[in-house]
C-alpha cells in the first residue's frame, strides 16, 4: 500500500490490513463521502459485502446501497444484469477481499514464519467481516453458488496455512492438520472477540497462543 505523504511511516506489521480502516471507522471506499460521480463495480461488491455481513443475502438492498454510496442505481444496473447476477458476484468478489487480500499482503515478507506472523495479526485485527462468514454458511445450505465459495474461501486458506508451514520444516501430514487446527481455532476466536476492539497485549497473545498451534515461532524480531 503506498504512502501519499514521504514523510508518512509506513504501519507497523501487526497493524496492516489488506484495506485500511480510516480515523472515523469508515471502510473507503465503499463508504461515500457526500456525493459520487464515479462509483466502480468493486465499490457496489464491497458496499454488497459490508451488508451481507449485517444479516445475509436478505439485508443486501440496491437503494441503501445507492444512498451510502452517494449515488442513484443508474450503476448498478449498469454493471448487474439483476439481484442474482450482484449476488453471484459479491459472493465471487468475497473470496478476494476475504481471502486474497490477506494472502497478497501476507506475500510482501520474505520467510515464511514473517508471512504467517502478518497473516495472523492481519485477520485478528480485521473486523469488517462482522458475521460474513456465519451468513455465507447459512446460506451455502439452500445456494449451490455459496457453498461453493465457502468450500473455495476455506480450502484457499487452510491450503495457504499448510504451505507456509511445510516451508517452515513441518512435514505434509504435520503442516496440513496444524493449518486445519488453527483455523478452526480462528473461527472460534473470532466469534466470542469479534465485537471486542484487540489491543495489543491480546494481540501478542494470541500470536503467542497461535505459535504454538502452529508449531511455528511467531516471536517478532
Amino acid at each position: 500500500m503506498k504512502s501519499k505523504a514521504t514523510n508518512r511511516k509506513t504501519p507497523a506489521a501487526e497493524e496492516q490490513t489488506p484495506r485500511q480502516i480510516d480515523a472515523e471507522g469508515s471502510t473507503a471506499p465503499a463508504k461515500a463521502r457526500g456525493r459520487r460521480k464515479n462509483v466502480s463495480r468493486e465499490d457496489w461488491l464491497y458496499a454488497g459485502l459490508l451488508q451481507f455481513a449485517e444479516g445475509g443475502e436478505s439485508q443486501v438492498r440496491v437503494e441503501r446501497i445507492a444512498r451510502e454510496l452517494g449515488v442513484t442505481k443508474g450503476s448498478y444496473y449498469w454493471y448487474f444484469a439483476s439481484r442474482e447476477d450482484f449476488l453471484e458476484q459479491l459472493l465471487q468478489h468475497s473470496l478476494i477481499v476475504g481471502t486474497e487480500e490477506f494472502i497478497e499482503l501476507s506475500e510482501t515478507r520474505q520467510s515464511p514464519r514473517e508471512k504467517l506472523r502478518l497473516l495472523i495479526a492481519a485477520i485478528l485485527k480485521d473486523r469488517r467481516g462482522k458475521d460474513f462468514q456465519f451468513f455465507l454458511r447459512d446460506f451455502a445450505r439452500r445456494n449451490k453458488l455459496a457453498a461453493k465459495i465457502l468450500r473455495q474461501t476455506e480450502g484457499r486458506r487452510i491450503a495457504y496455512v499448510t504451505g507456509l508451514l511445510r516451508e517452515s520444516g513441518l512435514d505434509s501430514l504435520e503442516a496440513a492438520a496444524r493449518a486445519e487446527i488453527f483455523y478452526n481455532y480462528y473461527l472460534g476466536w473470532y466469534e466470542r472477540n469479534k465485537d471486542r476492539p484487540l489491543n495489543r497485549k491480546e494481540l501478542e497473545r494470541q500470536l503467542d497462543w497461535m505459535a504454538r498451534i502452529v508449531g511455528v515461532s511467531l516471536a517478532d524480531d
